[in-house]
């Protein structure tokens, strides 16, 4: 049912996700991080960034409760070996979850996971989810994934 209601909305909102989408593709990684690293300043978080590229952003997130690794690719289409890669560094860092946010789509292999093994440990996020759950669109707000 979700699935209908998403594309009816994607449909109506087709142009003003179109612009969005395009504002959401030209906000530099710079920005994100110096949000999120105010963030978790603010609300008492320890982080460590693993690697930051133009297009690519890993940090360690760590509250009093969960550590989290967060990733933010600006990427038009996340593929399995990404997605792959995303999961062994959840390994290698010992976390149990993650959160991947792409400003594109994932493929269908990862989004259509019959075992659950990859829906449980990571939270995904696509451009249009993303820009769906931003209240004002100025800034991008972070403060949903951030541990507690």
């Amino acid at each position: 049912m979700g699935g209908i209601v998403e594309k009816a909305y994607l449909r109506i909102r087709q142009d003003e996700l179109y612009r969005r989408k395009l504002k959401l593709k030209k906000i530099n990684i710079d920005s994100i991080t110096e949000d999120i690293t105010k963030d978790c300043w603010n609300y008492n978080i320890q982080y460590e960034i693993f690697l930051k590229t133009s297009n690519l952003l890993i940090i360690k997130l760590i509250g009093t409760e969960r550590t989290i690794l967060f990733k933010y690719h600006k990427k038009d289409r996340v593929l399995l070996r990404d997605y792959r890669e995303f999961l062994n560094r959840l390994d290698i860092c010992k976390v149990e979850r993650g959160i991947y946010i792409t400003t594109g789509v994932f493929e269908e292999n990862i989004n259509k996971d019959e075992k659950g093994i990859f829906s449980k440990r990571v939270k995904k996020v696509d451009g249009i989810k993303l820009i769906k759950r931003q209240l004002k669109f100025n800034k991008l707000s972070f403060l949903e994934y951030l541990p507690q």
